[in-house]
């Protein structure tokens, strides 16, 4: 067995049930993390991996197991590095067979380098099924036709032969990180246990400059990482051996679910990231003459503030159409808000800057919101600009902020959608500086839905009346956007068909509605009906069919999980 990185004898003793895998040599004793190259990796040793197979039939549920999961950091100070991915899975069932037979990576060539280092399918004793892809193509990931979003990542479609239940796929990969966005900005997350199958041997290695003191976050872990130094360079070591497969409870808390997690980042602040992307923003809110004649027009009808901010609001939240443009700094830079006027097309934060420049122009005070998606997800105490994919409007009111996401096209000014409800964001005010605030969550009882069933029935049983739904506070975007279109006579009878449908035999006679792009009227519709079934005949008795269906309380489906599995 060959030897590698003799500054690492320590880390790894302390973790015995790697010594089958991992090794150390002499020769390489420069190094802290292990170099990986198309030649290997001369910290693992393969065949010691492969014999963590097990056999197929005593899998149980287990689709896959892995062998061995991988990563390999090398992050420079300025953000710069690279990141190699070694997945060693053994395929047990063989719904999991054509997951494992088609592979695809995705890098950006304009800022990153892709190697694929070796792909292999082996048998548990090592014999050689395949040594190389039997199809591997770069492509351009498609644009779709809704929502297209244009970027610069390329997509590496790998293909391989000999996948079968038992076998083993053997993939590693790196990807350099040329040129960062921000610099000296670099975010890492790792599970250590990925859920939904058992792991074998799993390592996180990430080498840094040693004066270089990273933010650190380990949640659930059972184990201590081990920081070693040497020729200028450190590198921490997570390694953990036989993890049980990661299942989440029936109704528990995210905290219950015994994952372990990683977080890992350069040191940074939240200020500097506000002014980094304060000074990519700052030439953007220009307004030539004819974007502030359409916003001028758009006010001219308004009477109040609220009015006002409402019109621009449905202007871009609605007329603007969501195409998103991520080339080179356009993953993070906005386009300029006259662009952006004329063409009628852009993102999160071209739309936000639209916004933005057009209640400046008429004098309301509003600034850029930076977060994310699922704003719960993002790690407050690791500072990046990695962590956030998503920019939001801030109407700034004299008891504080009033937060709006322009790319939500039916939410109404004021609200925000559930994803983005609670969660941390950075608010990016005109001079560069920012605020951490926590966004806004609606109240549990915010949300009303009244439905009504008006009707006479007759002697055989059939029903004639109105079906009226009204719904009042937070949300309901799907409701609008469903009453967005005009209802023309076969969008009417699709209309009411669907939801007439828990009337059984109903038939629509006629329906009045809400306009769904006016973001202040209520979501309600009523629709006049006949012949619905009103009673179900059962010998000599007639049923009253209740139309709502019967659903168990929420303590029953509780109960029904009682003995499932031990709870946490």
């Amino acid at each position: 067995m060959r030897r590698h990185c003799a500054s690492a004898i320590a880390t790894l003793a302390v973790f015995a049930l790697f010594a089958a895998v991992l090794t150390v040599t002499a020769s390489h004793a420069s190094a802290q993390a292990p170099v990986v190259t198309p030649a290997g990796d001369p910290s693992v040793a393969s065949d010691s991996l492969y014999r963590l197979a097990i056999d197929p039939a005593m899998a149980g549920e287990d689709m896959v197991l892995y062998l061995f999961d991988d990563a390999v950091r090398r992050v420079e100070r300025d953000g710069s590095g690279s990141r190699t991915y070694r997945q060693v899975v053994q395929v047990l069932k063989q719904p999991a067979v054509n997951g494992f037979a088609e592979r695809s990576i995705g890098y950006q060539p304009d800022r990153q380098r892709f190697t694929l280092n070796w792909v292999r399918v082996v048998r548990p004793s090592g014999e050689v099924i395949s040594d190389k892809p039997a199809h591997m193509q770069e492509t351009d990931p498609p644009a779709a036709m809704s929502n297209p979003i244009y970027v610069t990542t390329r997509n590496v479609r790998i293909s391989l032969s000999g996948v079968e239940v038992g076998a083993i796929v053997d993939l590693s990969y790196t990807i350099e990180d040329l040129t960062p966005y921000r610099p000296g900005d670099r975010f890492v997350e790792w599970n250590v246990n990925p859920p939904g199958a058992r792991v074998r041997r799993s390592r996180l290695l990430v080498d840094i400059p040693a004066d270089v003191r990273p933010t650190i976050t380990e949640q659930n872990l059972d184990f201590a990482a081990v920081r070693t130094v040497a020729n200028g360079r450190a590198t921490y070591a997570w390694l953990r051996a036989d993890l049980p497969k990661v299942t989440a409870e029936p109704f528990a808390p995210d905290t219950s679910v015994a994952q372990m997690r990683i977080a890992f980042s350069l040191p940074s602040n939240w200020r500097d990231i506000a002014a980094w992307y304060g000074a990519l923003s700052r030439d953007r809110y220009a307004l030539g003459a004819d974007a502030a004649g359409k916003v001028a027009k758009l006010a001219s009808t308004a009477t109040t503030r609220q009015d006002t901010i409402r019109a621009v609001h449905r202007w871009v939240a609605q007329d603007v159409r969501y195409v998103a443009i991520l080339l080179g700094m356009g993953s993070y830079q906005p386009r300029f808000a006259d662009s952006i006027a004329s063409t009628g097309v852009g993102d999160c934060k071209d739309k936000t800057t639209l916004f933005v420049a057009a209640l400046r122009h008429l004098g309301i005070p509003a600034v850029p919101v930076l977060t994310r998606n699922q704003a719960t997800g993002l790690r407050r105490g690791h500072p990046s600009i990695q962590q956030f994919n998503h920019v939001i409007a801030a109407v700034i009111e004299r008891n504080g902020y009033s937060f709006t996401d322009l790319t939500s096209s039916y939410t109404p000014y004021g609200e925000l959608p559930w994803p983005a409800q609670g969660g941390f964001a950075l608010v990016v005010r005109a001079d560069g500086t920012g605020e951490e605030v926590m966004l806004p969550r609606a109240p549990a009882d915010s949300r009303r839905i009244r439905v009504q069933i008006v009707a006479t029935m007759s002697d055989s049983g059939l029903m004639t009346g109105y079906f009226d739904e009204r719904n009042v506070g937070h949300g309901f975007e799907a409701r609008r956007m469903a009453f967005s279109m005009p209802l023309d006579s076969a969008r009417k009878a699709t209309v009411m068909r669907g939801l007439l449908g828990i009337l059984p035999g109903a038939e629509g006679d006629s329906i009045t509605a809400f306009d769904g792009r006016d973001l202040t009227a209520v979501p309600s519709y009523r629709i006049y009906f006949s012949r619905a079934r009103g009673v179900t005949n059962a010998g000599g008795l007639a049923l009253l069919n209740f139309p709502f269906g019967v659903y168990p309380a929420p303590s029953g489906r509780v109960r029904s999980h009682d003995f499932r599995l031990a709870r946490r």
